[in-house]
């Protein structure tokens, strides 16, 4: 298992961001995905990897059921605070 961290941003910023890993990962290992009613595809199949790759366990990865909302909502946080 490994630890990790999530940030979500909108679409239009994507030509920034990606950049801006690349550039300042650090050596990181960075999981870039789409965030669409298939969760399991985004994770295995629609990835951008920055540095290396490394395996996912997708395995309990469901589309969603009857009832559940398409996506999962989460929000982008443009007004950060601690």
């Amino acid at each position: 298992v490994t630890p990790s961290f999530y940030f979500g941003f909108t679409n239009d910023l994507l030509h920034v961001i990606l950049p801006w890993l690349q550039l300042n990962s650090l050596g990181l290992t960075i999981l870039l995905h789409p965030n669409t009613d298939d969760p399991r595809s985004d994770h295995l199949y629609y990835t951008a990897w920055i540095n290396r790759s490394q395996p996912v366990d997708a395995y309990r990865m469901t589309s969603p059921g009857a009832g559940e909302p398409p996506v999962e909502l989460i929000y982008p946080n443009t007004r950060p605070i601690i």
